[in-house]
């Protein structure tokens, strides 16, 4: 009995570590929101459209996530692509618990799972929020862009303190 506890027990922690790891910005509680909308879309980081299934792009309102969503391979051969599908909650319940407010702006960040962080903080775009909008489809998707802010020799930087913070550590040329 000890032995099959004891195996069960590591099978549980084994399980919990490699299938439940978080992507570090946590889960939206869809129920906390009156409100959703759809957007399709390609992410693209300097002009060049990602494939990479690590990639998790964010919705945000202010620092608020309100949707996330990973790349998603669509169709085979020269119709392949990677999209991202991501449901966007929202909605601001007014103090009488019946008015609904949806003035909210929609900002987004691109997350790297495999290094486990936001790589681009802020895309150029951002959406505002319409309840039951849908935005791009599988066929005319609309496209979320990221810019590196610097460059020092091939290296690209989202952001110039991540730039001088590489430079400070000798990591660029």
């Amino acid at each position: 009995k000890t032995r099959n506890f004891i195996l069960s027990f590591f099978f549980f922690i084994f399980c919990s570590v490699t299938f439940g790891q978080s992507n570090g910005w946590g889960d939206v509680n869809p129920y906390q929101y009156p409100g959703s909308m759809t957007v399709v879309t390609y992410i693209s980081v300097d002009d060049v459209i990602q494939t990479a299934t690590n990639l998790e792009l964010g919705a945000f309102c202010g620092n608020e996530m309100r949707g996330k969503a990973s790349l998603k391979k669509v169709g085979q051969g020269t119709n392949e692509r990677h999209l991202a599908y991501i449901t966007i909650y929202g909605g601001n319940v007014g103090n009488d618990g019946n008015d609904v407010a949806y003035d909210e702006t929609i900002s987004f960040k691109l997350y790297d799972k495999t290094a486990g962080k936001v790589i681009f903080p802020a895309a150029i775009e951002t959406i505002a929020f319409a309840n039951n909008k849908v935005v791009g489809t599988t066929a005319e998707p609309t496209t979320i862009n990221f810019k590196s802010a610097a460059k020092i020799g091939n290296v690209k930087y989202p952001t110039l303190a991540d730039a001088f913070a590489a430079a400070q550590n000798g990591e660029t040329v």
